[in-house]
């Protein structure tokens, strides 16, 4: 039987809420380097007004021995700064969450060795309209996390995406 996750219920909520806010909506394929490493496919969505952007991001990887999933949330207040080539730029600075919950095992007969961890801080948002409507995106969440270790507090998430603003 197939289970919703009430994080996926994010991305409807935004397109059920759109008309109200008299926003457009911004959907796209999304590469993030959330697992410290390979990048990862996933999913972003986000309503755009005239001087503010909210932003939801999800992407997960799964192996038969490891899982990691992630979730990121971006508020932004945007400008226009001008023009690059022939397209037009929008920037933006707000605050993030991200939420990352990930599974290790040695043998896929072992229960999972699960963890989970939060990050939260200032945010960044750079978009390029490349032709009418097709913008590439890119957000930087520079966050602390909760974390026992001093030098590991400090966390970033770049993800890049392109997509259809409509």
């Amino acid at each position: 039987m197939l289970r919703l996750k009430p994080l996926i219920l994010i991305p409807l909520f935004m397109f059920v809420i759109t008309p109200a806010m008299q926003a457009d909506v911004y959907t796209g394929l999304a590469y993030s380097g959330v697992t410290s490493g390979r990048k990862i496919p996933g999913l972003h969505v986000a309503l755009v007004g005239d001087d503010s952007r909210i932003s939801f991001i999800s992407t997960g990887a799964k192996t038969p021995v490891y899982y990691h999933n992630a979730w990121q949330l971006g508020f932004y207040a945007t400008w226009n700064p001008g023009d690059v080539l022939w397209g037009e730029v929008e920037a933006g600075f707000g605050g993030g969450i991200l939420h990352a919950v990930r599974g290790y095992r040695d043998d896929t007969d072992d229960e999972y060795e699960r963890e989970s961890n939060t990050v939260y801080g200032p945010s960044l948002y750079i978009g390029w309209e490349l032709f009418s409507n097709v913008l590439i995106t890119l957000e930087a969440l520079y966050g602390v996390r909760d974390s026992d270790a001093l030098r590991l507090i400090f966390q970033e998430n770049c993800v890049g995406s392109i997509g259809v603003r409509f």
